[in-house]
């Protein structure tokens, strides 16, 4: 565990921030430039951000979002992936991710995913872990992996299903398509619905209302919650990891990556 943090202050990371409005703490995603993209450094300073709020009296929930407003996170940055059979494992990024959201959906704490803009991929999948998602009116949801020829691999899919059953996970999954919030709110994806001028303080006063909540009662009501919904979590998470690391290998998905990368140089360009 890291140095101890005073009341309200922040430590300092690379790929996050840490906020600190007693009784709430934001872990805000920070690579704006990559609509927070998600690399195993972000995935390791969450980790250790988490372990150092869990023991702060004054910390009493969780909000983690997004930095900017384009995002709360795009997903895996797939520029990581294309490198994958050279210098970067696959393998060592979805089982990060699997990890940290298995955390995040057990940590004693009630925690908040506030989604502005996308939620894509690996972001929807931490989003899911979370125990309240509350979202703009313009935000976008999916699990796009399938265009890149890969699938979904820290535990969404297994969460999806538990939350809208089998048809819409083949939906999202299978086709790759993005809902919008109200769509996501009408399947029971979402907790909330803000506008986006008051989506910071409708958080806020949200995250209040939890924290008035009884604490052990939470923590109880949380655990009962996950013991009676639990499966066979833990070997579809490294099934899932195992197939992400053969599909990012195949000729098909080298090539559907570059072309993403190819489209949005191109888009970059033009802007």
């Amino acid at each position: 565990m890291g140095k101890e943090c005073a009341p309200n202050s922040v430590k300092d990371y690379a790929e996050i921030k840490i906020k600190i409005e007693s009784p709430i703490a934001w872990i805000i995603l920070n690579r704006p430039h990559r609509l927070n993209a998600i690399t195993p450094k972000m995935i390791s300073e969450i980790e250790d951000a988490l372990k150092e709020l869990q023991v702060r009296e004054d910390v009493k929930v969780m909000i983690f979002t997004g930095s900017g407003d384009k995002a709360f996170s795009a997903g895996a940055d797939v520029n990581l992936l294309k490198e994958s059979d050279t210098t970067y494992s696959g393998y060592a990024l979805t089982i990060g991710l699997s990890r940290l959201a298995a955390m995040i959906e057990e940590y004693p704490k009630p925690t908040i995913a506030a989604i502005k803009g996308y939620a894509l991929g690996g972001g929807f999948e931490l989003a899911l872990a979370c125990d309240f998602r509350l979202a703009t009116e313009n935000a976008k949801i999916g699990l796009p992996e399938i265009n890149l020829g890969l699938l979904p691999a820290g535990g969404g899919m297994q969460r999806l299903l538990k939350t809208v059953g089998v048809a819409r996970t083949k939906e999202l999954a299978m086709l790759g398509e993005q809902i919008d919030s109200n769509e996501a709110m009408r399947i029971g994806l979402l907790t909330k619905v803000f506008p986006s001028e008051r989506f910071d303080e409708e958080v806020k006063e949200f995250a209040l209302r939890v924290a008035e909540m009884p604490q052990h009662a939470l923590k109880a009501v949380k655990l009962a919650i996950r013991a009676e919904s639990e499966s066979s979590f833990s070997s579809s998470s490294l099934l899932e990891s195992f197939l992400f690391d053969l599909l990012i290998a195949t000729k098909d998905s080298k090539e559907r990556i570059e072309a993403f990368l190819s489209h949005r140089k191109q888009q970059s360009k033009v802007e």
